[in-house]
């Protein structure tokens, strides 16, 4: 018995049509799955199955690519989950930092006006994006806006007198 593993041109317009309207039904559309674009380990599993269940017999995948892949992927799992890790290492830490800007004297570039502003900083809040908002004066202000920061004016030294 012989297994014919070649494919058609029509077959292969045919089966690429099917794994985009595939896509096009689990994912909504192409944007969609672009933002979650980590790969699950159950979608590795069903791919890695998938790419088993269609090789050719007479020429099998040997042990040691299964074992590569495996391995790649779960290194690749890794990564992501220090990518996180640090990730919110970083916004702790910018939250911090913030902190130290209650009560001192800021200079900040306005982005409607592009003027340097200045003013003490009086709250912090926290956006739903992760970005630290100070209130200088009736003014929210990116952190990252912030172009200098001064002791506030009690605890500058006064000017030395000859």
């Amino acid at each position: 018995m012989e297994l014919n593993t070649r494919i058609s041109g029509d077959q292969l317009i045919k089966l690429k049509q099917d794994v985009e309207t595939y896509n096009l039904k689990r994912f909504g559309n192409k944007k969609a799955d672009q933002k979650n674009n980590e790969v699950s380990k159950d979608a590795f599993l069903r791919l890695l199955t998938t790419q088993m269940s269609k090789q050719d017999p007479m020429n099998p995948m040997q042990n040691h690519e299964v074992m590569a892949q495996m391995a790649q992927f779960s290194a690749l799992e890794q990564m992501v989950s220090m990518n996180k890790g640090v990730g919110g290492l970083s916004d702790g830490i910018a939250r911090m930092q913030a902190q130290n800007l209650l009560g001192r004297d800021v200079q900040y570039a306005d982005p409607v006006t592009q003027r340097v502003e200045r003013g003490t900083v009086t709250r912090l809040s926290f956006g739903e994006d992760g970005k630290t908002l100070v209130q200088v004066g009736a003014r929210e202000v990116k952190v990252s806006d912030i172009v200098s920061v001064e002791a506030p004016a009690a605890f500058r030294p006064s000017p030395l007198r000859p």
